[in-house]
């Protein structure tokens, strides 16, 4: 659970007695953990966020973020407002973003402002008239990413090279004089 919802799909109730925040909401998050299911949690239009938030599941922001985010899926509203770097798996954006946005897959909406550089793995949709400005790159996903080099290779190929009768030249006995 997060600020702004309760998770009972949005009927404005809580029904477990307990205010969304003891025993049964976290039995909730449970069961969506174990259905395998992402739990959904919203920053509601009403919060003000300062600093940087990790979500392993879906994130819908309705308010406003200062800071960072990381999470699997990220839903930006109309009334949604990033000021920091975004990484997810999955961005839509109907509201308005500034700063970096990294994603396998991003949706401008025809709402949107997206101000900063863009990295995608995958897929971009841009709707008209959404407002974007900044660079937009292809990246690779990491599953294609080549392995570093171990620099040690390059000491035992340079030892290979050293000890090898190519590396001392010509010998100085077989010269003519």
């Amino acid at each position: 659970m997060a600020f702004g919802s309760n998770g009972n799909g949005g009927n404005g109730r809580d029904d477990s007695g307990d205010g969304g925040f003891g025993r049964r909401a976290i039995e909730r998050t449970r069961q969506h953990a174990q259905s395998g299911t992402a739990a959904v949690s919203v920053i509601g239009p009403e919060f003000t966020v300062t600093g940087e938030i990790t979500d392993r599941g879906v994130l819908k922001v309705q308010g406003s973020v200062e800071g960072n985010l990381i999470c699997r899926t990220l839903s930006v509203e109309e009334s949604g407002a990033i000021d920091g770097d975004i990484r997810a798996d999955s961005v839509t954006v109907s509201g308005s973003c500034d700063g970096q946005i990294n994603a396998r897959i991003l949706i401008i909406n025809k709402t949107a402002r997206v101000d900063g550089n863009v990295i995608v793995h995958e897929s971009l949709s841009v709707q008209p008239p959404a407002r974007f400005e900044g660079r937009c790159r292809r990246g690779t996903p990491r599953d294609e990413r080549k392995k570093p080099v171990d620099p040690a290779i390059f000491d035992r190929v340079r030892q290979d090279l050293d000890n090898s009768p190519l590396a001392s030249g010509p010998s100085t006995t077989d010269a003519p004089n």
